[in-house]
């Protein structure tokens, strides 16, 4: 991913985060950079559709990141807040509703998601808490579940969910673009670069847990079950995510030789989870090759977009996009 090999640690990769990410324009003689946002100042409603930009005005309202635990541990255990805490606290318009989608996952990675259905949350706090004060380790699977995770597995992680990814997994992270406001709740007495102990956030972190999302509740409505949307020699269309408590959907797009779609008014991110190179042909004659791993906007004023295999393999392209009302 070009980071400097020689840096003490790395675990999180901003892919595509628009309040993070500059836009570089250039010609034979000048370079200018400026912020994502710029975009949708200008033109909100052909970057994201009209439905998208009325909702979410010049908020960018996805993103994508990496997560990488392979050959590492496990994430710090975390919730994030409720839409009308996000809002109180913090001023934020919207929350934090997240997936993990397992871009790579090694032998028995694991993925912890919501409460076991036993789990008594006072005997849950007391664990984090008396851990915070002295230092103790809590067992995590005794008041957590756990999953075994695959490539191209998703999870879906509401507000309020209490997860972390387990150690061995690279997630893509496909989440409402809101980042700076996680609740960490224990980070198994790892210290900082300093020597600390790095700080977490129960009292506000069970503000904000869902007790109810335990058990086999979890299993049946956080897992994805994948359906075929539609099916043709050398292509299909799965659709991985389309649920109620998530404001965006996310299909996937397996295919041989090429694949292809008119935005009609939506905005898509892409990215290539499979495959090593596809070229990417839009309906104004431009052309650009999305490798292996890599994101893209498509804009909603798109039009008409293809996508040519210029690799060995097969490709497996996850596309997301606002659920049109």
């Amino acid at each position: 991913m070009g980071l400097n090999p020689d840096e003490p640690n790395f675990a999180w990769s901003f892919e595509l985060i628009a309040p993070e990410n500059g836009v570089l324009i250039s010609d034979e003689k000048h370079q200018l950079e400026f912020t994502f946002d710029y975009l949708l100042f200008r033109n909100s409603p052909a970057v994201m559709g009209e439905e998208a930009s009325d909702r979410f005005g010049n908020e960018w309202p996805v993103r994508f990141d990496y997560l990488d635990t392979i050959d590492g541990g496990n994430l710090s255990l975390q919730v994030h807040p409720a839409p009308d805490y996000i809002r109180r606290e913090f001023g934020e318009t919207f929350t934090q509703d997240e997936t993990y989608y397992i871009s790579k996952a090694q032998p028995g990675a694991l993925v912890y998601l919501g409460l076991r259905e036993n789990t008594d949350p006072a005997e849950f706090r007391e664990a984090l808490e008396r851990s915070s004060k002295n230092g103790s380790e809590v067992d995590i699977d005794r008041f957590v579940n756990k999953f075994q995770s695959k490539d191209h597995d998703l999870f879906f992680i509401p507000n309020g969910t209490v997860h972390c990814s387990g150690s061995g997994n690279l997630v893509l992270e496909i989440s409402a673009t809101p980042y700076i406001y996680t609740f960490k709740l224990y980070d198994y007495l790892r210290r900082d670069l300093n020597g600390n102990l790095r700080p977490i956030n129960i009292e506000r972190g069970f503000d904000n847990i869902r007790f109810d999302r335990k058990g086999e509740w979890v299993n049946e409505n956080l897992i994805s079950k994948s359906r075929t949307l539609f099916e043709v020699e050398g292509c299909k269309e799965l659709v991985l995510m389309d649920v109620p408590f998530m404001f965006y959907v996310i299909h996937r797009v397996d295919f041989i030789e090429e694949c292809s779609w008119n935005t009609d008014g939506l905005a898509y991110m892409v990215n290539l989870v499979e495959g090593d190179m596809v070229e990417v042909h839009s309906e104004n004659g431009r052309t650009s090759n999305l490798a292996y791993l890599e994101s893209m906007v498509i804009p909603a004023s798109t039009g008409n977009v293809r996508f040519i295999n210029k690799g060995d393999k097969p490709c497996k392209l996850v596309k997301v996009f606002i659920r049109p009302k």
